[in-house]
């Protein structure tokens, strides 16, 4: 006594054909999209140019923001009396304070 489903070990020609079909289709599909995969890496590849240059442009900003930011602080310094300018020069000035007075 037999269990379970028949099988069929008969092939047609139209199991064969239909093999066929979906075979030709699936190359058929990999050759048309071949031309855009192509198409996307050279996307690809420009897209990767772009950001290498906005990145050295960003680099560029960054340090001239560091720069502004510098010289804001040396400006500030300056006006507190802290460098070289002085209002009222009344004698020899150093690191330390007044070296010598002139007469």
């Amino acid at each position: 006594m037999e269990v379970g489903m028949p099988f069929d070990s008969t092939i047609r020609l139209g199991d064969i054909l239909t093999l066929l079909a979906f075979l030709v289709s699936g190359l058929g599909f990999v050759w048309a999209m071949r031309g855009e995969l192509r198409m996307m890496a050279k996307d690809v590849q420009r897209q990767g140019d772009r950001i290498e240059k906005l990145e050295a442009v960003i680099t560029l900003q960054a340090v001239q923001d560091q720069r502004i930011i510098n010289l804001e602080a040396r400006i500030e310094e300056l006006r507190h009396g802290r460098g070289f300018v002085q209002r009222d020069i009344d004698g020899l000035w150093g690191v330390a304070g007044k070296a010598k007075d002139t007469p």
